[in-house]
């Protein structure tokens, strides 16, 4: 029996690598004869350069840049020196995992740090860049990374400002050096499969914000803010970032990469099933196991789950869904193929508790699976 793996992250509990491998050594004590393969995936998120290492030749990049709030971090990036590509996932210089809890709020974080690895990618000679949105303590728009890049925020009476989300309300002018000149050739793509616009009420604050650790007033705030930025870019350029599907992405740094970087925005679960070559494995393989932390709407809604679940209906092979908990009613099972779903809590189990007993309640339902 061929078995192949390929979740994505369980969110604040488990990487996809790490579920990966708690999901194949259950498996091998129901059954040491399955011959199981593991690919652990992602939407551009956590755990997108574990991905890139897997699939991809690269060196790792060790670099010290700032986090979210301004502090020196040890990080890296990935670089394919063949091709002259970096890639870069930003949960590991601007991540919301990198902060205690009583830090997090996107009022006060900054992208700073992507900023500062995209000027290293740039010394190495990269050409291209390929940036992994999600997981961000963020919500400033790019205007950090850009401050990094050599840009100048400056407020009415010409004094530079933190590039912070609070401060996108300050903005009276954007000022551009010679250094921010040196960026113009490189071709940057960002993975992403979130699709929210800028500002709004499916913009980044109002649907993001507050995971991140911001309150009512401080969200309305920051998509004003968003709302500035966006006024004074139009002034400027006659485009509307907010028209820019996924400007929204990770508090705005789509809206910033695109921008301050000519930077395209990609689907994140169409380049993962393109470099991945998936498809392949699932054609090869008897049962498909996939999943994620939470079974919801934006599942449905071209993520990665789903699509790997589209394949496994195509090519009829079994498919099973882990997940740390699901809200699907039947209807949305059977868009999936109608899977068997193993369901491990329910949405009021806090997180310690699910780090605690994810393996040993797993492992007690998946020995109750038909294979």
């Amino acid at each position: 029996m061929k078995i192949l793996i390929s979740p994505d992250k369980f969110k604040f509990t488990f990487d996809a690598k790490q579920i990966s491998f708690l999901i194949k050594n259950i498996l091998h004590k129901v059954n040491p004869n399955f011959k199981i393969t593991t690919l652990p995936i992602s939407d551009g998120g956590e755990g997108f350069l574990d991905f890139i290492e897997s699939v991809k030749t690269v060196k790792k990049i060790n670099t010290e840049v700032k986090n979210p709030i301004f502090e020196a971090i040890n990080s890296y990036f990935l670089f394919d020196e063949i091709n002259k590509t970096a890639y870069l996932e930003i949960a590991r210089t601007t991540g919301l995992d990198l902060l205690l809890y009583k830090n997090r709020n996107p009022c006060y974080t900054t992208t700073y740090g992507l900023g500062e690895q995209i000027l290293i990618a740039k010394k190495l000679n990269a050409k291209n860049i390929i940036i992994g949105l999600g997981g961000s303590a963020t919500n400033d728009a790019g205007i950090g990374m850009a401050a990094a890049l050599g840009y100048n925020f400056l407020d009415k009476n010409d004094n530079k400002i933190i590039p912070i989300g609070k401060n996108l309300i300050n903005i009276a002018k954007i000022e551009k050096t010679l250094k921010a000149e040196q960026f113009k050739d490189l071709n940057i793509r960002t993975i992403t499969d979130v699709d929210n616009c800028l500002y709004g009420e499916n913009g980044a604050a109002y649907i993001y914000a507050k995971q991140k650790g911001a309150n009512k007033t401080e969200i309305s705030n920051l998509d004003v803010g968003l709302q500035h930025f966006n006024n004074l870019v139009f002034e400027k350029t006659n485009i509307n970032l907010n028209k820019i599907k996924g400007a929204g992405a990770a508090g705005g740094l789509g809206a910033g990469i695109f921008y301050f970087l000519n930077g395209k925005i990609s689907s994140g679960s169409s380049y993962i099933i393109e470099q991945s070559n998936i498809e392949e494995y699932i054609k090869k393989t008897d049962v498909v196991i996939t999943g994620e932390g939470k079974l919801d709407s934006q599942t449905l809604n071209g993520k990665i789950v789903y699509k790997i679940s589209k394949l496994a209906k195509k090519y009829n092979k079994k498919l099973i869904i882990v997940c740390g908990y699901s809200e699907f009613n039947k209807n949305e099972i059977q868009k999936l193929g109608s899977p068997e779903i193993i369901s491990i809590f329910d949405r009021k189990t806090p997180i310690h508790i699910a780090k605690k007993y994810t393996e040993k309640i797993l492992e007690r339902k998946l020995a109750n699976i038909t294979i």
